[in-house]
C-alpha cells in the first residue's frame, strides 16, 4: 500500500508501506496534514470509509494512523453457505460460485463455457474430492467422516481458497502470518489425506481468514525534536 501526504494544501511525501504494512512519516513543519490512503487495486476501504485521515501536527508529537482495507474474495465459505449458494435466481443470476469461477458475468441461460472442476486433497496421494457444484459441495460437506465437525470446515474452506485463486490474482502469494495463502492450500491438501484430525481446525480457521482477507495498513508519524 501507498500514502500520499499532504500538508495545507501541498503533497508533501509518497510513502510504501513494508511487508507488515507499516509505513513511517518524519514531520519536522508543524502544520495541518492530510493523509491518503492509495491502496491497490480491487481493494475495498473500511476504516475510514473514503481511505482519508486528517490530524495537526505539533513540536515532539507522535501518533499512529491505522487505515483497514479488504480484498471483496468469496469469503466466509461456511458450510451453511454452501447449502444456500446453489442453483440460480430468477432472473438466471447464478448463486453458484462454481458455475462461473472467473466471475465473467456468465447467467445461468447463456450458451458459454462456464464452471469446471475443483479437486479437494491432493491428486498425487490418490485419495482426492472432485466438486462440480455448489449442490455437490454441501453434500460433500455434510456428510464428512470426522469427529465433529473439522473436517468438513477445512473442506469447505479450501474449496473457497481454491475459487479465489482462480478469481483473484494474487491471492495464491498473498502473505497470512509470513506464509504464502498457496503454502497453507498445499498443508490442507495434503491434510485430507492423512487424516491428522488436529490440523483440521487451525488449517480451516486460516484458509476463512486467508479468504476474508482483511489488511491493515499504518502510519506512524514521527515529529522531529527541536
Amino acid at each position: 500500500c501507498n500514502f500520499t501526504v499532504v500538508r495545507d494544501s501541498t503533497e508533501i511525501a509518497n510513502l510504501i508501506t513494508n511487508t507488515s504494512g507499516v509505513a513511517t512519516l518524519h514531520l519536522c513543519v508543524p502544520g495541518n496534514y492530510t493523509v491518503v490512503d492509495n491502496g491497490r487495486a480491487g481493494w475495498q476501504h473500511t476504516s475510514p470509509a473514503d481511505g482519508i485521515l486528517q490530524f495537526q501536527a505539533l513540536s515532539r508529537t507522535s501518533q499512529l494512523l491505522n487505515f483497514g482495507n479488504v480484498q471483496p474474495f468469496i469469503g466466509g465459505l461456511t458450510i451453511g453457505y454452501w447449502k444456500t449458494h446453489t442453483g440460480c435466481q430468477n432472473d438466471g443470476t447464478p448463486l453458484d460460485p462454481i458455475f462461473d469461477p472467473l466471475n465473467t458475468g456468465e447467467r445461468c441461460n447463456d450458451d458459454g463455457i462456464v464452471g469446471g472442476s475443483i479437486t479437494l486433497g491432493n491428486d498425487s496421494l490418490g485419495d482426492s474430492i472432485v466438486v462440480n457444484n455448489a449442490q455437490e459441495a454441501f453434500a460433500i460437506f455434510d456428510n464428512a467422516n470426522c469427529s465433529g465437525t473439522c473436517e468438513a470446515m477445512l473442506k469447505a474452506q479450501l474449496l473457497g481458497a481454491k475459487l479465489n485463486v482462480r478469481r483473484f490474482p494474487g491471492f495464491n502469494e498473498s502473505l497470512l502470518n509470513g506464509q504464502a495463502v498457496s503454502s497453507i492450500i498445499l498443508q490442507a491438501d495434503n491434510a485430507l489425506k492423512i487424516q491428522f484430525t488436529l490440523l483440521y481446525t487451525p488449517l480451516s480457521q486460516l484458509l476463512d481468514t486467508a479468504n476474508n482477507n482483511h489488511n491493515g495498513n499504518t502510519l506512524v508519524v514521527n515529529f522531529c525534536a527541536l
